[in-house]
């Protein structure tokens, strides 16, 4: 059975940072941000939704397919997808 594999390969410079930092937590960041006083969760879900529909690389996810490549490809999401993920968020949150 072929494995069918949906995706873009990476460019040079993605595949040589993917080498660096595969096994290393030093290109990772996290952050949390504190809102204070009255907030729209309406108003801010659509503008979280509007800025990740507007710049494709905050949809890029980089799959790998054991046993197949080594090195994974590059998947963009579709938009409603993460707008889905939004609406379960905010569902599940009391903010």
């Amino acid at each position: 059975m072929q494995t069918q594999i949906h995706g873009f390969r990476l460019s040079p410079q993605q595949r040589r940072l993917w080498l660096l930092q595969k096994d290393s937590s030093v290109y990772q960041s996290y952050c949390a941000i504190l809102l204070e006083g009255n907030l729209n969760q309406e108003i801010l879900k659509a503008a979280l939704h509007q800025v990740v529909n507007r710049h494709e690389i905050l949809r890029t996810n980089f799959h790998t397919y054991n046993g197949v490549m080594k090195i994974p490809v590059q998947v963009i999401s579709d938009p409603l997808i993460i707008y889905r993920l939004l609406n379960i968020i905010f569902r599940n949150k009391k903010l």
